[in-house]
């Protein structure tokens, strides 16, 4: 064992026989910032309403070390973006899990459901994807995600569409 090596680990050993040492409790966080709002499994299915779209950001876990306010103060662009260059006719709805707001809406049922996808919710959004598709809606998935592990978001959505500002 080096010099260093076992300094270190006296240090560690002698930790719980200090008199100033006092354990950590592990930090507070919320159940809804840890756990992603349930989808209704018995949700009815109704016809799809026409020229629709519905833009997610999914849920995922926060930190306890992290800003709590931090996501409402940057909210997704991509999504917001594509909202903005919908064409004409459409009626476009944006829903952001971490807003606190539950699960994404069930009525009316959106023609077409657009989900960003990166690494750290990527499970949720395909999870969201496969539940509005049981619906009858088209998904469209895009973001880093899909855009590094080309060919996924093929098996999760109808479209999956990885490149600039997506």
């Amino acid at each position: 064992m080096t010099m260093t090596a076992s300094r270190l680990l006296g240090i560690f050993e002698r930790v719980p026989d200090d008199p100033f040492y006092q354990p950590r409790r592990p930090l507070w966080l919320p159940g809804e910032m840890a756990v992603a709002p349930a989808l209704d499994p018995h949700a009815h299915r109704r016809p799809v309403e026409p020229r629709t779209a519905l833009l997610v950001n999914p849920f995922y876990a926060k930190s306890p070390h992290g800003s709590f306010g931090k996501h409402v103060l940057t909210p997704s662009l991509a999504l917001t973006s594509i909202a903005a260059a919908t064409p004409p006719g459409w009626r476009v709805s944006y829903w952001d899990e971490n807003l606190l707001q539950g699960p994404p809406p069930a009525d009316p049922v959106p023609q077409v459901v657009g989900i960003t996808v990166h690494l750290t919710f990527a499970r949720r959004a395909y999870e969201l994807a496969a539940w509005y598709r049981a619906r009858g809606s088209k998904g469209v998935v895009g973001g880093l995600h899909i855009q590094a592990c080309e060919g996924e978001g093929a098996t999760h959505a109808e479209r999956g569409h990885g490149g600039d500002g997506v």
